[in-house]
């Protein structure tokens, strides 16, 4: 890990795949744009894995049924190798929960992935 924290690498991360997913796909998540913006990435990845937040949120949903699930913040806090640094053990597994339903409820399409 470079110089900076775990923190700021991961709330510069949430930026940037809010940032793919406006370039890559036809949706603009604007509440999760906010969420980054008012809390930054690190409490807005904690407050939609908190036990309580609904199990797929809008966003969440709407890049699966995409089949862009490789865009959500679930699928970039599995990715890094730090996550364990700032989540939870049950957060990490809400995460991997997640993205396990939805693989089942949306599976990938075969071939390359394309703009829908």
């Amino acid at each position: 890990m470079d110089s900076l924290s775990a923190e700021s690498q991961f709330n510069r991360a949430m930026h940037e795949l809010y940032a793919r997913i406006v370039r890559e796909t036809d949706y603009n998540p604007t509440i999760f744009f906010r969420m980054i913006d008012e809390h930054g990435g690190l409490e807005a990845a904690h407050r939609l894995l908190k036990p309580d937040a609904d199990f797929f949120s809008y966003g969440f949903e709407h890049l699966c049924r995409m089949r862009r699930d490789d865009l959500t913040m679930e699928s970039l806090i599995l990715s890094l190798d730090y996550s364990d640094q700032l989540f939870t053990p049950k957060e990490l597994a809400t995460a991997e929960e997640r993205l396990k339903a939805a693989r089942q409820l949306y599976p990938p399409s075969p071939g390359p992935r394309t703009r829908s």
